[in-house]
């Protein structure tokens, strides 16, 4: 059955036929190259390779991030919102720069954990196809059913429930892209600059400057590696410090914090990201208030006692 609409919200109308217990997938032939890169794709992927997908609207920002619940119930909190640089001139013409918390009382709020559902590109019989993993029509699985149908339809306005031959749907080994090492050696930080560059192009001038100078911050500190983000991982950066058996995970984004992990990155890097943020596997989280350089220096200074 295809689907070409922009949302559904009855999810029997597409699936209501299959008995409870059904297994299938959603899937969408690839027609272009347009489509893998929508996806976050490179030009031209290899079979199994499986990706967080690209953030392009509300569904795939939930996919990616998760949705804040606000508690109206409770009382109002104090609560960190971002810093932002401010500027000023004093009586005698001296310009001053200098960087400034901004602090609110909100309501509470709780994370909803992002669902993090991957996408796969299969060659099969000389087509190409974006799938979904398995799913099951299950009164209990409805809501990630539909979660996946609606995100297949915000990314290329269509997809397909396929239920025969789902093995042929399978390839055999999954290849996970959501990360891309660049290359090691005399550091080229020039790459680094340009990735970064790219993704605060369309940001204001005080927000291009707080995210390039914790890039800075953290180059000045000496990482032997460094790992940018691909699909909806590409507002991270990891940068890796071996002799300390650290890992700086950074974000790309003005208002988000920045967590630091211990001992090898490979396996980190092969979780989604869900499971990086969300379940405890982080060994500290540093918010970019005032003050965040010398939390995060304090965390090297204790790997080196």
């Amino acid at each position: 059955m295809r689907i070409n609409r922009t949302r559904i919200r009855n999810l029997d109308r597409y699936i209501g036929w299959m008995p409870d217990g059904t297994s299938f997938r959603v899937v969408i032939p690839v027609t272009d190259e347009k489509m893998t890169a929508r996806l976050g794709l490179v030009a031209e992927p290899g079979n199994g390779e499986t990706i967080l997908p690209n953030i392009v609207g509300p569904i795939t920002r939930f996919n990616a991030d998760g949705r804040w619940a606000t508690r109206r119930e409770l009382p109002k909190e104090r609560r960190y919102i971002r810093t932002v640089s401010w500027r000023w001139t004093t009586w005698d013409g001296d310009e001053h720069e200098d960087y400034r918390d901004i602090y609110r009382d909100c309501y509470p709020r709780n994370l909803i954990p992002p669902p993090s559902i991957e996408l796969t590109y299969v060659e099969q019989d000389s087509a190409n196809y974006i799938v979904s993993p398995t799913l099951t029509r299950a009164p209990g699985d409805a809501a990630s059913a539909m979660h996946v149908i609606n995100m297949f339809l915000e990314l290329f306005h269509a997809c397909e429930i396929a239920t025969a031959d789902l093995a042929d749907l399978s390839p055999p080994v999954l290849r996970q892209v959501n990360w891309k090492l660049l290359p090691a050696g005399i550091y080229p930080w020039d790459k680094v600059d340009e990735h970064v560059a790219h993704a605060v192009l369309r940001m204001k001038d005080d927000a291009k400057g707080l995210i390039l100078g914790r890039q800075e911050m953290l180059k000045s500190l000496g990482p032997d590696e460094c790992w940018v983000g691909e699909g909806g991982f590409d507002d991270y950066m990891a940068y890796v410090f071996k002799s300390k058996e650290l890992v700086v995970l950074e974000s790309l984004r003005r208002d988000n914090a920045l967590y630091i992990f211990t001992g090898d990155w490979r396996p980190v890097s092969r979780l989604t990201k869900a499971q990086i943020l969300q379940n405890d596997l982080h060994h500290g989280r540093v918010v970019h208030s005032k003050g965040w350089q010398a939390r995060l220096a304090s965390y090297f200074n204790k790997r080196a006692a």
